[in-house]
């Protein structure tokens, strides 16, 4: 038996998923974000982080972005950031590289072809296209800026947007530290502080990102621009910004 009382209230997920699995993630997962306020993170929060905009472009991955499940409105889709210095950030795009094993590691994003756009996902800059847009915020993922992690005993720099997801889920358990409630799905939350920002002047929580893009060698994808972007999604975060301004964002 599930006790659904003792989830944590943050799940991090980093996987691709087959039409069953991904039909099973559907149904025994979402329930839980109304229901039992689970924060569901993958590395998109769910991942095609590091594909660019392949997944959308190209026929091989066709249903990419949709068969990681990052493009369900219950979970929060992670793109990637690079900066040498602070300022100014940059999508993160390191294509033609063989950095992290991949071909063309860059921040993934683009529209899903399956799920129409949720209620409040709109703002500055999100496209008018009726669909499941993604990423929604994006963190650093580039090796220059790599997380430092030990691994049988033995310290290794790793990057992309598996790293990125875990990140922002730690900005989470903030989060449910600081306002003592489960937050459920933040994604309204994001989008509303979005809206606050780049239209009202409220708090500075999200680092717009105006530079670069995730087109990488036989793929055109999506520039950056400001607002949201298909690139880097509503911006990098600052934590403290995000946790003190977030309140009890919840509907």
């Amino acid at each position: 038996m599930i006790h659904l009382s003792r989830f944590a209230p943050i799940l991090l997920c980093l996987l691709a998923l087959n039409g069953g699995r991904r039909r099973a993630m559907n149904t025994g997962i979402r329930p839980l974000s109304g229901q039992r306020g689970l924060s569901l993170f993958g590395l998109h929060f769910l991942a095609p982080g590091d594909f660019a905009a392949i997944y959308n472009t190209r026929p091989l991955y066709a249903r990419g972005l949709d068969g990681t499940g990052s493009c369900w409105s219950f979970w929060t889709g992670k793109g990637g950031v690079s900066a040498k210095g602070y300022i100014p950030e940059v999508a993160w795009n390191e294509s033609g590289s063989a950095l992290l094993g991949l071909g063309s590691p860059a921040s993934g994003g683009g529209p899903s072809s399956v799920h129409a756009k949720p209620a409040w996902q709109m703002g500055l800059g999100v496209p008018a296209d009726g669909h499941r847009d993604l990423p929604d915020v994006s963190l650093a993922s580039d090796m220059a800026n790599g997380y430092l992690i030990e691994t049988g005993g033995l310290p290794s720099l790793v990057g992309g947007t598996s790293c990125a997801a875990p990140a922002f889920a730690g900005i989470m358990a903030l989060v449910v530290q600081h306002t003592g409630q489960r937050q459920g799905n933040p994604n309204p939350a994001l989008y509303r502080m979005a809206a606050a920002q780049f239209s009202a002047g409220g708090p500075q929580v999200f680092h717009d990102i105006l530079l670069g893009n995730n087109s990488v060698p036989g793929t055109k994808g999506y520039a950056c621009g400001p607002g949201y972007d298909l690139a880097t999604g509503l911006g990098s975060v600052d934590a403290q910004a995000l946790v003190e301004a977030w309140g009890d964002q919840r509907q």
